[in-house]
């Protein structure tokens, strides 16, 4: 089981062979020394690098785990996480999720000062978006503005930006920021990424390549902790009091 846990926790943290080089940060705090020019995007990976719940129930190392285990039962990975997600989708309609840093409103507030713009690039679905603009607004985390309106993206997979948020469903995170870019007829000198993910950076990465712009991929590390901790027995206990409180009805 622990060799399991490794292993897993590595898949959600990302790790893999590639030949980006991350710059690991543990606060948002130290962004700043890389932003060079004021002509720069910074963008922002949401779960466990903005938000997080207050416990692993609704985490993403929990979502990582139910889906691990169907595909190591045999169901694509796709079936997996067609099965799991609403399940996900109800604890995040209950769970109220948190900052990942006490400071962290303060730290983005400064950010946003010093550079052009700013806004979030998450790997969530459409199903999630009004709740997700609504965990940021309650942690006072704020991306959009009045010049960039509600867009669908026109991609593969369903996707969709709306109040500076990026929402790349089953898309490529690169190619989602990439599209939007291009829709918005915006070319920043730089792009700073902040996700806990390496394998999201180089996506983003081989993006900014693809449009001749500066790129620096900071792996955010500040809940890895968490994620190597993961206790799947002590959250599966605390979803069945969970259900017991606010009872799901899966769809047959």
């Amino acid at each position: 089981m622990k060799r399991y846990i490794t292993s897993l926790a590595l898949v959600v943290l990302g790790f893999c062979s590639l030949a980006l080089q991350a710059i690991d940060i543990d606060s948002m705090k130290d962004i700043k020394q890389y932003i060079t020019d004021t002509d720069t995007l910074i963008v922002f990976d949401i779960d466990n690098t903005l938000l997080t719940p207050p416990t692993d129930l609704g985490s993403d190392q929990w979502f990582s785990y139910l889906v691990q285990e169907k595909v190591n039962r045999g169901m694509s990975r796709a079936e997996a996480v067609a099965q799991v997600l609403p399940l996900y989708y109800h604890v995040h309609s209950i769970v109220d999720l948190i900052s990942t840093e006490a400071s962290l409103h303060e730290h983005i507030t400064l950010l946003k000062q010093h550079c052009d713009y700013s806004l979030c690039l998450t790997a969530r679905s459409l199903p999630m978006v009004e709740k997700t603009v609504e965990q940021l607004n309650n942690n006072k985390l704020i991306f959009h503005d009045s010049e960039h309106q509600e867009r669908e993206l026109g991609l593969a997979h369903p996707s969709l930006y709306k109040d500076g948020v990026l929402f790349c469903g089953m898309n490529d995170k690169g190619e989602v920021l990439l599209r939007f870019l291009e829709l918005i007829d915006y070319h920043p000198k730089a792009i700073i990424f902040v996700d806990d993910k390496e394998k999201y950076l180089a996506s983003v990465e081989a993006a900014a390549r693809k449009m001749n712009i500066k790129f620096v991929g900071l792996r955010y590390t500040r809940c890895d902790n968490r994620v190597i901790a993961y206790n799947h027995e002590a959250t599966q206990q605390e979803l069945q009091e969970f259900l017991a409180q606010y009872p799901h009805q899966a769809k047959a």
